[in-house]
């Protein structure tokens, strides 16, 4: 890893937030791919692992019972499905 990206991963709390809340993020989106890539799918399907993200959504496909969020943050976007159950 990049010594960009380290020092993204140690200060992704500290960026500045325009709009005050009480939301605590876990982890930029960057760091999110970073992980995938480095150990897969399992990690992030494990259900001992939570991750708490912000962004702007900024594109929304509602197809049928799924739902297709684009999810942007400071650092990266990803895209998150959605399903309704009947």
């Amino acid at each position: 890893m990049n010594n960009l990206k380290e020092n993204t991963f140690l200060q992704h709390n500290t960026y500045k937030c325009n709009y005050s809340n009480n939301f605590k993020r876990s982890h930029v989106i960057s760091e999110i791919r970073y992980l995938y890539k480095r150990f897969g799918l399992n990690l992030l399907l494990n259900k001992q692992r939570t991750f708490s993200l912000s962004g702007r959504i900024f594109r929304k496909r509602i197809m049928g019972k799924s739902i297709f969020l684009d999810i942007k943050d400071i650092s990266d976007t990803i895209q998150i499905y959605l399903s309704k159950k009947s």
